[in-house]
């Protein structure tokens, strides 16, 4: 533009042609150079720019015959274009149904409806403005960061020059696109951008400092960073995909920020077959995110959902609520389930720590088999179930799966076999069931549920032989959360029981305090688990609150229990031939020093 010199217009012709057969992306170089070459237009003679008066003074020039530099810059930048247009039909081999259309087309395709994106846990198809501004941050190494904040902040000590500024332009008009377009799939859609940065990183080394011991350290500092980016780079070889800053957490940890090309492509496959032939596993279950054979790399192993996905959604071989015993292997991108049919295919492994690692992109499990063989039930709260019938169906693999619901905040029962838990993540259950088997999230990624598998319910921290309810249920134990009553206190007691056999509906169970003199001082009746879910031998705990009376009088008070008919008031009959059974005494009053 400014020599207007033949050979280089060719030169540039031939760039522009190879940018465009190498990326998509490299279309914007159309509007950087278009707009760079306005810039130049509206410069004047000294070569400044116009502020004020730049659009009357453009309009001036376009009323020229000649058109002035306007005219003269859109005339070289067409040429520039049809210079390149053989240069992109060679890079097809002069097909005459070049490969690179179609391409283009579902490139716009997935440009305007978006792409399943993966950001901090969430998914959208809609992307994130932001989502390219955190790639950048986690996976620049620490010491790339600080010279381009650096180089950021040097505008204030020396203002950019005009061959600085048109790098500086072109770098953030290509960051300011990526930033409104709804693709977000990776950093590699920002790599043209960064040695426009680290040209811009350049003035650090010249960039006037206002004292002599300024200037002695910076070629000390300068050059440490480089060393430091060196090392960096010799610590991650040779799986530099997956490299992701410490500030982020490391490599290790980069999954939970991005998915994708930005750290599981498949690439460590050959690492996958080099860890079952080191750990001489027969069997193992592999979900990998790409196209390669595994078998290629003498992998042997059976397939689970991944990427790219079978042909039809419809087909399943894996239930992610009830998998197979074993050892599996699952790259990160399917981990999230980034572009799986079922995102939460792995929510079993979401919900744990991996016992190995390959490369950072591939987590190794060891699936335990249930401790008991699995019965074809699962619970659910009944005003807040989490999953309809028919995808519970398809998540346990069990056409004849029973769904109970329950007031699961306040009860929990446990059948034969092993089952299944589902509570939502707002909801605590009323025992400690230890760490959740799976995690089930919301169509955008957000934690929606956990789901236990459970055989059996935790042991009562105060065990009870003989006692219970005639033909009715056995009483196992109780916990209580206080050694003392305290008016205007609200107190919590979870009693186990044991079906015997299944009375008459409906019924409940009634939990009283009692003073010395029998009389009622606080009731929490509640039954959780409605008695046409009871089946002879299953385990349930009951929860019951005490809203405990202002002015409750000091002394020993009595807990009871048992079972009543809803339709008639009438108590069930005891072990002990009484109608009531007394769990404990506890004292009411402030405790003496």
């Amino acid at each position: 533009l400014r020599q207007r010199s033949g050979h280089w217009l060719w030169i540039s012709g031939i760039l522009f042609g190879l940018a465009q057969a190498t990326k998509f992306s490299a279309l914007l170089l159309a509007p950087t150079i278009g707009l760079i070459t306005l810039w130049f237009a509206s410069k004047r003679p000294e070569r400044q720019l116009i502020r004020a008066a730049a659009a009357g003074r453009i309009a001036e020039r376009l009323g020229k015959g000649s058109f002035g530099w306007i005219g003269w810059s859109v005339w070289v930048c067409g040429l520039m274009v049809v210079i390149s247009l053989p240069v992109l039909w060679a890079s097809q081999l002069f097909s005459l149904r070049p490969l690179i259309i179609e391409e283009f087309l579902h490139f716009l395709s997935l440009t305007a409806t978006g792409h399943n994106g993966y950001l901090l846990g969430r998914f959208s198809a809609d992307g994130w403005w932001s989502y390219h501004l955190v790639a950048l941050a986690v996976k620049l190494p620490e010491p790339t960061l600080l010279l381009i904040l650096l180089t950021a902040l040097s505008g204030f000590l020396r203002p950019f020059r005009l061959e600085e500024a048109l790098i500086l332009f072109a770098g953030l008009f290509y960051l300011g696109i990526t930033l409104l377009i709804s693709l977000n799939v990776g950093l590699r859609y920002l790599l043209p951008i960064l040695p426009l940065a680290f040209l811009l990183v350049g003035r650090l080394a010249a960039l006037p400092l206002p004292s002599t011991r300024w200037r002695a350290l910076r070629p000390v500092a300068l050059t440490a960073a480089v060393m430091a980016a060196l090392l960096i780079n010799l610590s991650i070889f040779p799986h530099y995909l997956a490299y992701f800053n410490l500030l982020s957490g490391g490599p290790d940890q980069g999954y939970r920020w991005l998915a994708d090309s930005n750290i599981d492509w498949g690439q460590d496959l050959p690492g996958a077959a080099a860890y079952q032939h080191a750990h001489d596993l027969d069997k193992l279950y592999l979900s990998y995110f790409g196209q390669a054979a595994p078998i290629a790399y003498g992998l042997e192993a059976i397939a689970l959902p991944g990427w790219p996905p079978p042909p039809d959604p419809r087909w399943r071989d894996f239930a992610p609520l009830n998998p197979e015993p074993g050892v599996y292997i699952v790259g990160v991108s399917n981990l999230v389930g980034t572009q799986l049919f079922e995102p939460d295919s792995f929510g079993a492994f979401l919900a744990r720590e991996p016992v190995d690692q390959i490369g950072h992109s591939m987590h190794v499990y060891e699936m335990a088999p249930p401790p008991s063989p699995i019965g074809h039930w699962a619970v659910q709260c009944v005003d807040h179930p989490v999953e309809t019938e028919e995808r519970l169906r398809v998540l346990t693999g069990l056409s004849d799966v029973q769904v109970i619901y329950v007031d699961c905040a306040h009860g929990l029962p446990a059948y034969e076999g092993t089952g299944w838990l589902l509570l939502p993540i707002a909801i605590d259950p009323p025992l400690d069931l230890g760490p959740p088997f799976f995690l089930g999230r919301y169509p955008d990624g957000r934690p929606h549920y956990h789901a236990w598998r459970l055989d059996q319910l935790p042991q009562p921290a105060q065990p009870m032989e003989g006692a219970g309810i005639q033909d009715a249920l056995a009483l196992l134990g109780y916990q209580i959360d206080v050694d003392r009553l305290r008016a205007d206190e609200t107190i919590e007691l979870t009693v186990w029981w044991q079906v015997v056999d299944v009375p008459p509906p409906p019924v409940s169970l009634f939990a009283h305090l009692l003073d010395e003199a029998g009389q009622l001082r606080s009731a929490g009746d509640a039954l959780s688990i409605p008695v046409e879910h009871w089946e002879p031998g299953m385990v349930f705990v009951q929860r019951h609150r005490f809203d405990l009376p202002s002015d409750l009088p000091n002394g020993t008070y009595r807990i009871v229990t048992g079972l009543y008919s809803l339709e008639s008031g009438e108590r069930f009959g005891a072990l002990d031939g009484t109608t009531e059974i007394e769990l404990l005494r506890v004292s009411a009053g402030s405790s003496q020093p």
